[in-house]
């Protein structure tokens, strides 16, 4: 985990509480919901998220209560972990990582403040907000723009490798748009690809990359 993400995270932080920071009230404590598709709280980025808040004066214990749902893969626990969010009376909800926890917080929850940490799509693109600058709406946050990486990294490999014919593609269910943009560009390009996605947790590293060699794929992409 690079130290830009980190910043990201730390970044969201701020945008989640934007009138709390400069005017907290005595003896109250705020709630923050959050959902996650995988990521821990024991990762980095999450731990810079906390430590913001502590900077800014919100710290678990003292004025801030952070309940944390962690759907460990399964995409299917999504919508079930979102409307236990959804039922608390949270000041604001946290939704990190990929479009499904977005949406899955957006459909379970009406009027609570939503922030985001877009890492796989274009939040402007998927009509979430209106713009970064001015959301508009209950949903604001960052975005790393990840989804415009995958195609400038298949056009490296292609200028690396211009005999490339078949690509293998390591996707999952975080990397949904980040693979639309890969498979839209390797058509551009025209070049095959082998995409294996893991469903969940832990991956099998051992068995895609034997499928690829099945494949006889030239190159592999590993989309995050």
């Amino acid at each position: 985990m690079n130290n830009r993400r980190d910043f990201l995270v730390a970044l969201g932080g701020v945008l989640a509480l934007p009138r709390l920071a400069l005017a907290q009230q005595a003896g109250r404590t705020y709630r923050v919901g959050w959902l996650s598709g995988s990521s821990t709280r024991t990762e980095t980025y999450s731990v810079a998220f906390v430590e913001r808040l502590r900077e800014l004066g919100f710290a678990e214990g003292r004025n801030l209560v952070i309940e944390f749902r962690n759907a460990e893969g399964r995409v299917d626990r999504l919508r079930e972990l979102a409307a236990e969010l959804g039922r608390g009376n949270f000041d604001v909800l946290l939704a990190f990582g990929s479009e499904s926890n977005l949406v899955a917080l957006k459909q379970a929850s009406r009027d609570t403040p939503i922030v985001m940490v877009a890492a796989d799509y274009d939040p402007v693109a998927t009509g979430h907000i209106a713009s970064l600058a001015r959301p508009g709406g209950r949903i604001t946050g960052v975005s790393p723009l990840q989804s415009e990486l995958p195609a400038k990294r298949l056009e490296l490999l292609k200028e690396l490798l211009p005999k490339a014919k078949r690509i293998a593609v390591l996707a999952d269910s975080a990397t949904g748009g980040q693979l639309e943009i890969t498979q839209a560009t390797a058509k551009r390009l025209g070049v095959a690809l082998k995409v294996h996605e893991f469903k969940r947790a832990p991956y099998d590293y051992e068995g895609a990359f034997a499928e690829f060699v099945q494949a006889k794929a030239d190159a592999v992409l590993a989309l995050a």
